[in-house]
């Protein structure tokens, strides 16, 4: 006959490697369902993107509109890239509240003018904010709170210059993004 005690370390002995095995499987589950799931999602190249179409696509933006109201996206008006008043409708236009810490950036629009030279003009929003950020970010202060994001956009565009002709160029937005 065998003793009670012995059919009880048996069984016992047995279990351990069925744990071993139970723990193993545990982990491996744990460890994919751990890179599956994202905690943070970061929505700043989003953000920047959004901002710029908006301000391509805009009637009160960069892009020329002719007499009737019509948008003609990706044909910058160089009359409105040039007024002084511009920069000040934009911020109207494309408001972020007050103080606003969302959003700056930097136009620079190379065209090719009247007579053939290269020209190259450059305009801001928020230009002290961008400013501020913009000097974060070549520090490299690009993760965590207090950090910034900096994407570069750039456009083939079509000029519409003072005479009513066309000309062709480059428009190439910066846009500073802060971490939130």
């Amino acid at each position: 006959m065998i003793n009670k005690r012995g059919i009880t370390t048996f069984e016992f002995i047995m279990w351990i490697p069925r744990l071993m095995f139970l723990v193993a499987i545990s982990l491996i589950i744990i460890v994919f369902v751990r890179s599956y799931v994202n905690i943070t999602t970061d929505i700043s190249e989003l953000e920047a993107r959004s901002f710029v179409y908006r301000l391509v696509y805009s009637p009160h933006s960069l892009s020329y509109t002719n007499s009737m109201g019509r948008v003609y996206p990706g044909v910058i008006s160089l009359e409105k890239f040039e007024s002084p008043d511009s920069q000040k409708v934009i911020e109207e236009n494309f408001h972020y509240g007050e103080p606003n810490e969302e959003v700056g950036a930097e136009f620079e629009l190379d065209y090719v003018d009247e007579i053939g030279s290269l020209v190259s003009k450059q305009m801001f929003y928020n230009k002290d904010f961008f400013e501020q950020k913009e000097k974060l970010f070549e520090a490299g202060f690009t993760e965590g709170p207090g950090g910034v994001r900096e994407y570069k956009i750039k456009y083939n565009v079509v000029v519409m210059l003072k005479n009513n002709e066309l000309g062709s160029g480059f428009l190439t937005i910066k846009v500073a993004i802060p971490n939130s």
